[in-house]
């Protein structure tokens, strides 16, 4: 499919939550979510995906390399992630089409506090970097 990066159509482009919803009806492989080039793939990478959904809607902007506890939970120690399927889906729902605003973000963050947006996130600027940038977020 070809498109102009600059305006990207609706159907060209899958949410966070709507690739969550996919991997959990089984439409889409969850080692196949990611960046294949570099290994980063898995189901935990959609999961931390719409939890970064949830902090940029609620206007906190994280780069995909962001980390911090809530991430923390899903990424490193994968093997856990079942334990948040059931929340994960219930924030894929409330976040899917018209639900993306910062209102139902805000309220998700409030709900589920094992998500736990830091001060301060660790950046990781390539693969295999382990001198990280210690990041302090603005207040709110």
């Amino acid at each position: 499919m070809t498109f102009d990066p600059w305006n990207v159509r609706r159907d060209a482009f899958v949410t966070a939550p709507d690739a969550w919803d996919a991997y959990r009806r089984g439409d889409v492989d969850g080692d196949g979510m990611g960046f294949r080039h570099i290994g980063l793939v898995g189901a935990w990478f959609a999961a931390g995906s719409l939890v970064r959904d949830v902090a940029s809607l609620a206007r906190i902007e994280l780069l995909p390399c962001d980390y911090w506890n809530g991430i923390d939970n899903l990424t490193n120690n994968r093997d856990r992630l079942p334990e948040f399927n059931e929340d994960l889906d219930s924030i894929a729902a409330r976040l899917a089409g018209d639900g993306a605003t910062f209102t139902n973000a805000c309220r998700v963050l409030e709900g589920y506090d094992w998500i736990g947006i830091s001060d301060s996130v660790v950046s990781y600027h390539a693969l295999n970097d382990m001198g990280l940038d210690h990041v302090t977020l603005p207040a709110a």
